[in-house]
C-alpha cells in the first residue's frame, strides 16, 4: 500500500506513532510521512520518505483563552490551534497527494491537513492517538473550524474510518472518544548514547518535554534545585532550547543532558517528574515508573489528573512554585520523610502505593495486542477502502 501520514511540527505528536510507522515500513508499504517544519527530519527513519513542508503561522490565529481554566485551554488547543495550523500547508500537502496517490492516510489526533486530503481524496482515514484519547467530538469540533477549507478543496468533514490510540482503557479518561481499537503502548525515542548505570542512589528524572512554554526555564531549574536536595540522583534532561543549557546555574552533582531515551532512561529509575506530556508520561507508564507530574499546557494537566486517578503519579499544579513545597511533593512521592525516616514506604505508603499504580498501569499495557496487531487493523480498513 501506498500510505500517508501526517503530523504536526511537535515530537510529542509523532513519537507515539514511530513504532506503527516503522512496523509499515517493514511490511514493505510505501510510507510518507509528512509534516510542516523540521522535527521530523531528526527521526532517522530510514526506508520513510519525509514531505516537509515550509513553516509560519498562518494568519488570524485564534486567541488563546484569557482564563486559566485547564479544560478550557484544552479545547482551545485541541479543537482550534493545532487544527488552524492546517492552513499553513494543506494545499501544498493535497498537490502532492494528489501525486503520491494514497491508499490510505493516517493523522494522529489534532492534525487536520491530512483529514481533508483524505475527504478530498476519497480515501480511508484512520485516527492514530499518543495514548489518552481526547474528548469526544475533539476532531468535528476542529474540523468545523475549517468549512472553507474542506470547500476549497471541493469536500467536507467526515468521520475517520478508524480510531485507534495506545494504552488500556483503564488509564482513559470517561469523557474519551468512545469506539476506539487500544493497542500496546510501545514508547520510542530518538536513539542516544545511553547515561551510566545508576549508582547506590535512588536516581530521579527531571523533564519538562520539547514544546516551547513561557517559563519552563524557571520551572525547571526550580525542580531541579528542589530534588537536588533529597539524596538522590538526579538526572535533567532539556529537551527544548528555551530550557537554557547544560552549563549554567544547575545544582551540583547534577547531570544535565539535552535529549535522552526517555522510555529506556525511565526504566532505569525510582521516579520520574515530568510535565505530562502523553509521550513522557508513557515513558515511565510502560516502564512501571511512578512520576510526578507538573503539568504546564493544553491536555497536560488532563493527562496528569489520568496519571493520580491510576493511583501512578501526584500532581504538582503551576502554582506551586517555591522550592520547599516541590520539595515536600518530591519527598512524598519518594516515600522519604523529610524528617529524616529512611527511603522506602514513606508514613502515608506513599513509595509502595505508587509504585504499586504504575506497575499495574505497566501490566495492563502489556497485556494489550502489541503493534503488529495494530498494522493489521489498519491494513484490513486500507484494503476495504
Amino acid at each position: 500500500m501506498r500510505i500517508l501520514v501526517t503530523v504536526n511540527d511537535a515530537y510529542g505528536h509523532v513519537l507515539p506513532l514511530v513504532p506503527t510507522l516503522r512496523r509499515m515500513r517493514d511490511r514493505r508499504h510505501e510510507v510518507v510521512l509528512a509534516s510542516p517544519g523540521d522535527r521530523i527530519a531528526s527521526l532517522g527513519l530510514d526506508g520513510i520518505r519525509l514531505w516537509r513542508y515550509p513553516w509560519a503561522p498562518p494568519d488570524n490565529p485564534p486567541a488563546p483563552p484569557t482564563d486559566p481554566d485547564p479544560a478550557h485551554r484544552l479545547a482551545w488547543a485541541t479543537t482550534l490551534s493545532f487544527p488552524h495550523d492546517a492552513r499553513g500547508w494543506v494545499e501544498a500537502l493535497l498537490a502532492d497527494a494528489r501525486r503520491f496517490r494514497p491508499d490510505l492516510i493516517v493523522s494522529e489526533p489534532v492534525e487536520h491537513a491530512g483529514r481533508v486530503v483524505a475527504a478530498a481524496l476519497g480515501v480511508p482515514l484512520v485516527e492514530h492517538g499518543w495514548g489518552f484519547t481526547l474528548p469526544a467530538g475533539t476532531d468535528s469540533a476542529g474540523a468545523a473550524g475549517l468549512g472553507d477549507v474542506y470547500a476549497a478543496a471541493g469536500t467536507a468533514p467526515r468521520e475517520p474510518d478508524l480510531r485507534v490510540d495506545l494504552g488500556p482503557a483503564a488509564v482513559q479518561a470517561p469523557d474519551a472518544q468512545p469506539h476506539v481499537a487500544r493497542y500496546r503502548h510501545v514508547p520510542w525515542s530518538i536513539p542516544t548514547a545511553a547515561l551510566p548505570p545508576p549508582g547506590k542512589l535512588p536516581r530521579v528524572l527531571l523533564t519538562l518535554g520539547t514544546y516551547p512554554h513561557p517559563g519552563a526555564d524557571q520551572r525547571l531549574r526550580a525542580a531541579a534545585r528542589a530534588a537536588s536536595t533529597l539524596g538522590v540522583e538526579l538526572v535533567v534532561a532539556l529537551g527544548n532550547a528555551d530550557r537554557g543549557s547544560a552549563g549554567t546555574g544547575w545544582p551540583a552533582g547534577v547531570r544535565v543532558t539535552d535529549w535522552i531515551d526517555l522510555p529506556a532512561e525511565s526504566a532505569r529509575c525510582t521516579l520520574v517528574i515530568h510535565h505530562a506530556g502523553a509521550g513522557s508520561c508513557w515513558a515511565a507508564l510502560a516502564a512501571g515508573v511512578p512520576a510526578v507530574c507538573l503539568p504546564q499546557a493544553a491536555d497536560q494537566f488532563r493527562n496528569a489528573a489520568l496519571v493520580a486517578r491510576a493511583g501512578a503519579g501526584v500532581v504538582v499544579e503551576p502554582a506551586v512554585g517555591e522550592v520547599a513545597d516541590l520539595r515536600a511533593s518530591f519527598a512524598a512521592a519518594l516515600g522519604e520523610d523529610l524528617s529524616g525516616s529512611s527511603r522506602g514506604a514513606g508514613p502515608d505508603g506513599s513509595r509502595s502505593s505508587l509504585a504499586d499504580g504504575a506497575a499495574r498501569v505497566r501490566d495492563d499495557n502489556a497485556a494489550l495486542e502489541g503493534t503488529d496487531a495494530l498494522v493489521d487493523r489498519i491494513e484490513a480498513v486500507g484494503s476495504a477502502g
